[in-house]
């Protein structure tokens, strides 16, 4: 029984580790380094608003979405192509408008008293 059991975690665990390395391989490079800053910054910027604006929390929340980036670019990839999804986020004028739109958040935090650091360097990570 114990070797039943002892394959079967053994399978487990190797289908995870597959699954997870697939999932973080299918968006290209450039998107998926777009996506982390925006997750990382999102959820830290949400994260600090609970903290100390509990009310304003809903209303951010809606701003925000709670998007899935890498869901719209696997869906891109989908309609027009990993290599043309690819290019388009190794574009100066994608990468601006992101780091255009989440560079506020760390001086937010830290205008306000919280750590806005995880956000700044997410941001600055993206070449």
């Amino acid at each position: 029984m114990h070797k039943k059991l002892e394959i079967s975690l053994t399978v487990g665990i190797a289908l995870i580790a597959v699954t997870n390395s697939v999932v973080s391989a299918e968006l290209p490079p450039a998107c998926a380094q777009l996506a982390r800053a925006y997750d990382i910054c999102t959820r830290d910027y949400l994260e600090f608003v609970a903290l100390v604006e509990p009310a304003s929390l809903p209303a951010i929340k809606q701003t925000f979405k709670e998007g899935d980036i890498g869901g719209m670019w696997r869906k891109a990839m989908r309609q027009v192509g990993a290599e043309k999804t690819a290019v388009a986020c190794a574009s100066s004028e994608v990468k601006g408008q992101f780091i255009s739109s989440l560079s506020g958040l760390p001086v937010v935090m830290g205008f306000k008293g919280g750590d806005g650091r995880r956000c700044a360097q997410a941001i600055s990570d993206i070449r």
